[in-house]
C-alpha cells in the first residue's frame, strides 16, 4: 500500500501548478529546489517522531512525520530534473541467511538484504528503504544493520538517511524502520545544507547489489523463529542535466517488490544444556532399575 501511495503522491506532484499548495514546497514559489531542501532537511526527524512547527510541507505522505519515505517523494518532485510521469522500474528485494538458521539459545544469525533493478530501463538506484522485524522481541533490539560494500553514497554525508543512520531506527525491541537512504539526486552543497554532499553513482542495482548485511541476536527459549522484511519503497536514476558530473537527475519511485520476504530460525538448547537433560535421563533410568 506504501508504494501504491508513493506513486499517487508522485503523480499529483508533478501534475500540480503554483497555483496549488505544492507539498515540499517550504517558500511558496511553485517549485521544489535546494532553498526548499534547506527546510526539507530542518524537519527532517525520522519515523514516528511526529512533525515539528512549519514542516507540514515536508510531510509528503501525510503521515505526521518527516522520514526517508519523505525523502524519496521529495527527490522525485525536485525541479532540475526530467522525470516521467509514472514509474516502470521493478525493484526486488530479497532477505537472505549468511550463517546457519539453526542457532544455539542465545546465539545469533546473520542476513543480508540483496537488491535487483528490472523491468524498463533505468540508471540505477537512488533511493531505498525498507522495514525488518523479528517475531520475537529482545533487550536491545534488533542491532543496526551494516551497509552493503557499495552503497557509501547513500550514507551521511555523502548520503540522505534518517537521523538515526542507514541501518535503520530502533522501534520498540523487534524492529528497525526504514533501513536505507539515497543519493545526492538534488546536487546539494555544504553550503546550502550539511547532506547530502556525495557524487551521484550510476548503475547501483544492475545487477544485483548486496544493500545491507545485519546480525539478530536470538532469544535464550528454544523454538521457531523468523526474521521477515516488509514496507519497501525505491526511487530510480531516470536522467541528469547540466555539466558532468550532472546537478540535478530525474528520479521516479520505482515498482517496489519484495522477493524473499523471510526466513526461519530454530534455536535448540545449548550443548551443555542437552548434557544435563542427557544426564538427568540416564539417572532416572538407573533410578527405576
Amino acid at each position: 500500500m506504501k508504494t501504491v501511495a508513493l506513486m499517487l503522491v508522485t503523480a499529483c506532484l508533478l501534475g500540480a501548478t503554483s497555483a496549488l499548495a505544492l507539498p515540499g514546497d517550504f517558500d511558496g514559489d511553485g517549485d521544489i529546489d535546494l532553498n526548499d531542501y534547506t527546510n526539507f532537511e530542518a524537519c527532517f526527524e525520522g519515523p514516528g517522531v511526529g512533525t515539528s512547527a512549519g514542516c507540514d510541507a515536508g510531510d509528503m505522505d501525510v503521515d505526521s512525520d518527516v522520514d526517508m519515505w519523505d525523502a524519496v517523494t521529495f527527490t522525485t518532485a525536485f525541479t532540475g530534473g526530467a522525470r516521467r510521469a509514472l514509474p516502470s522500474s521493478i525493484f526486488t528485494v530479497d532477505l537472505l541467511p549468511t550463517s546457519s538458521t539453526t542457532v544455539n539459545a542465545g546465539g545469533s544469525v546473520s542476513y543480508e538484504m540483496v537488491g535487483t533493478l528490472s523491468g524498463d530501463p533505468s540508471l540505477g538506484l537512488a533511493s531505498w528503504g525498507i522495514d525488518l522485524r523479528s517475531s520475537y522481541s529482545i533487550a536491545g533490539g534488533l542491532p543496526q544493520a551494516s551497509p552493503g560494500p557499495e552503497m557509501s553514497s547513500f550514507i551521511l554525508p555523502e548520503g540522505l538517511t534518517n537521523p538515526a543512520g542507514y541501518g535503520g531506527t530502533p522501534i520498540a525491541n523487534n524492529w528497525l524502520a526504514q533501513i536505507g537512504g539515497g543519493q545526492n539526486t538534488i546536487g546539494n552543497t555544504p553550503d546550502n545544507a550539511p547532506y547530502p554532499i556525495g557524487q551521484v553513482v550510476m548503475g547501483i542495482g544492475l545487477p544485483s547489489v548486496i544493500l545491507a548485511t545485519g546480525v539478530a541476536n536470538l532469544p535464550t527459549v528454544p523454538g521457531t523463529y523468523q526474521l521477515e522484511i516488509s514496507d519497501l519503497f525505491a526511487g530510480v536514476i531516470t536522467s541528469g542535466t547540466g555539466a558532468p558530473p550532472p546537478a540535478f537527475y530525474g528520479v521516479d519511485a520505482a515498482v517496489s517488490v519484495i522477493g524473499s520476504a523471510s526466513f526461519d530460525i530454530v534455536v535448540v538448547p545449548e550443548p551443555a544444556t542437552m548434557a544435563l537433560l542427557a544426564f538427568g535421563g540416564l539417572l532416572a533410568v538407573r533410578r527405576r532399575r
